[in-house]
Formats: structure tokens, sequence, C-alpha cells
């Protein structure tokens, strides 16, 4: 098992790894904890320390899944907002959350620790590993945050991290 603690990255942090990213402005704020009360109504990543322990997870909820999706190959917006109003990710907004999630590893690394690397990533409708749902049950150390990417819309960011 791993003792080794990683950074909750800030919101800050966030907005300077999406807004380059995603070519565009990104607004990243705190929002009040709720719970992931439905995981498979939201794109998951979790991410795996050297070792092979779960160590951060980060859910998207599918707005911000599509915005995101959409924003990184200039996808229009409408094809967003079909995503968000289905409740799924279309293929393509997946495929370039894949690649964002991918990226975000380096959001968790600190002075000192090794880099994470992504070990699973879902898209709803499918809901994340058992494994995944329990890591973030059991780790308190938490970030929930709105994100607002322009010209695209809002969505909502939980991390988690050990």
């Amino acid at each position: 098992m791993s003792f080794r603690t990683y950074p909750l990255p800030t919101p800050a942090t966030i907005t300077g790894l999406l807004s380059p990213l995603l070519g565009r402005s990104i607004v990243v704020r705190d929002a009040d904890h709720d719970p992931v009360e439905e995981p498979s109504a939201w794109a998951s990543a979790s991410y795996r320390d050297p070792g092979g322990e779960l160590a951060a997870a980060i859910f998207y909820d599918v707005a911000a899944a599509a915005f995101c999706g959409a924003a990184l190959s200039l996808l229009p917006p409408r094809l967003a907002t079909e995503s968000v109003k289905a409740g799924i990710l279309h293929e393509e907004l997946a495929a370039n959350l894949h690649e964002i999630v991918r990226v975000a590893a380096s959001l968790f690394r600190g002075d000192g620790s090794p880099l994470l690397t992504l070990a699973d990533f879902v898209s709803p409708p499918d809901g994340p590993p058992l494994e995944v749902q329990d890591f973030c049950r059991t780790h308190p150390r938490r970030l929930d945050l709105l994100l607002r990417v322009e010209d695209y819309g809002d969505g909502r960011l939980s991390l988690f991290v050990s």
C-alpha cells in the first residue's frame, strides 16, 4: 500500500492547465461540496502511482466533459449541448476528454512526488469501476469546482486525492 500523498490542485492550477490546452478562457472556482450522487452520469479518470496504487481521481459532469471535449478541437458548441441534453458524450467528445485527462495527470505532481499515470477513463453512461467509487468515498481530500469554458458553457468537476 502506498502512503505517499499528492497535492490537491487549486483552481488556479486547473485554469493554468486547461486554458492553454483548450485555447480559450477558462474560469474555475470553488463549488459547494456535493456528493457525486450518480457516478454513471459523470466522466471519470483515475490515476495510479508508480507502485500501482490508486492515488487520484477526477469526475467531470456531462456538461464539463462535453464543453472541454468540444473546445479541445474547436467542435461547435451545439454538439456539446446535444451531449449534455442526452446525458452522454458523443464519441469525438469522449476521445478529446480522454486526451485532456491524460494530460491532467500533471495536476498531481508535487515536490518530490513521482508522476501519476492515467489508469482508467470512463464516460457516461458507463460508471467508474467500483474501486474508484470506493476510493472517492474513503478519501476526504477533495476539491469541488465550477468550470466555465468560454463560448461553450458551465459544468462541475470533483477531484479526489490520497
